[in-house]
């Protein structure tokens, strides 16, 4: 699961607002992530974290400000590309009827990875989370717990350059808590940067290199 040198990514975020109707949802935000950080944003349910990750890759823009991604040399991006980024959505959802590794081959191949590959990647990262013996199990079949496992190896299998994750630690007990801290350093470890959203600030200070205060829409100092 090595990665190359170099093969990360940062970001610089502008005064970007986002208004939904009479919701101002983000509010003249800005902040720095470094290249091969773990970076999160911790506020309570509300406070603008889902509706700047959806923004930070492109699944909205902002109404005004600038998101600006370059690579480890400073070099600014044009864009950010499908295969460069990682993304845990707040609203789980997978293919419950299939099984586990054909999931996790398929959406490595949307990212561009040859299905030999896919297989190897899904393969080490299932028995990092101890479900190797299950890979042919429907999704269906799994627990909650087991099933954000699964849905967190599906964000990460094509060994992304930066990843977003809303809320990775809901609905896991603190044993899989604990895991999935482990998992995240050993992302660090690769070079990746890690962007996250979570609300509970006993496990952020376990694992972030720094953290953003949201409420409200806005940067709470």
């Amino acid at each position: 699961m090595a990665k190359k040198q170099g093969n990360s990514m940062q970001l610089a975020v502008n005064q970007i607002k986002k208004q939904y109707a009479q919701v101002l949802a983000v509010d003249d935000l800005s902040f720095e992530v470094k290249s091969g950080e773990i970076f999160a944003m911790l506020g309570p349910n509300g406070a603008g974290k889902s509706s700047t990750i959806r923004m930070l890759i492109g699944l909205t823009y902002p109404d005004a400000g600038e998101i600006c991604y370059s690579d480890t040399q400073g070099k600014k991006l044009a864009q950010l590309v499908s295969a460069d980024f990682g993304y845990l959505p707040e609203e789980r959802g997978l293919y419950q009827e299939s099984n586990i590794l054909d999931t996790l081959v398929y959406m490595g191949q949307l990212k561009g990875m040859s299905k030999p590959d896919a297989i190897i990647q899904a393969d080490n990262w299932l028995t990092s989370f101890d479900l190797h013996e299950r890979k042919k199990d429907q999704l269906k079949t799994l627990s909650k717990g087991n099933q954000q496992k699964v849905q967190l190896i599906s964000a990460i299998i094509h060994q992304p350059k930066i990843v977003f994750l809303d809320e990775p630690f809901s609905g896991l007990d603190p044993v899989n808590q604990e895991k999935v801290i482990a998992f995240l350093h050993t992302l660090k470890q690769q070079g990746t940067t890690i962007i996250l959203s979570a609300h509970q600030m006993s496990l952020v200070e376990k694992l972030a290199d720094r953290f953003l205060l949201m409420d409200q829409g806005k940067a709470s100092l």
